[in-house]
């Protein structure tokens, strides 16, 4: 809850764009973005009216890929209509899921 305090004070004091964050560099890298630990995370930038950028696709560095697949934003979106979400970093190797999702959900800017 401190982290969304500082990200709120953040937002209303500065000019932010959006906030980021990466399923495989997140804690142990074993939490997909379905999983709840996100939920206050996605609560705040809908009420800030905020975009996220998600890490999408295998990361670089020696990381977990499998919690960066896109189809987990698949229910992300379905949970939460208002977030305006952004899959970064090419979603390799699963374009087509990413591209598909894109069309689908109506959450992706």
């Amino acid at each position: 809850m401190e982290t969304l305090r500082k990200l709120q004070a953040c937002v209303e004091h500065h000019p932010v764009a959006h906030t980021m964050v990466g399923p495989g560099f997140w804690g142990d890298g074993l939490c997909p973005p379905t999983d709840a630990v996100y939920y206050p995370l996605y609560t705040k930038c809908c009420e800030l009216d905020l975009p996220l950028c998600m890490n999408a696709g295998i990361p670089g560095p020696p990381l977990p890929a499998e919690p960066q697949n896109p189809i987990y934003l698949d229910r992300v979106c379905l949970r939460f209509p208002e977030l305006r979400l952004s899959m970064i970093h090419g979603a390799d190797p699963w374009w087509g899921v990413a591209i598909r999702l894109m069309l689908k959900c109506k959450t992706f800017h």
